[in-house]
């Protein structure tokens, strides 16, 4: 990946996250990091299966602003 794809792929992250609730973003964030889905809704005090529609949510927004 080239310096410009990269800040391209930067630009665009940036978007995405800004178009996310914030606790939609930390989770995102911690789910990028590793954490399993089961361990970012208990670090969010939330279901797992609301952690499941919200990377759905971040997948779809990655999509319209990546693609």
């Amino acid at each position: 990946m080239t310096e410009v794809e990269k800040c391209e792929l930067k630009f665009d992250m940036d978007l995405v996250f800004a178009a996310l609730p914030e606790t939609h973003r930390r989770a995102a964030l911690l789910f990028m990091r590793g954490y399993t889905q089961q361990e970012v809704a208990k670090e969010l005090g939330v279901h797992k299966n609301t952690i499941c529609n919200w990377m759905k949510q971040f997948r779809l927004l990655y999509r319209q602003f990546c693609d």
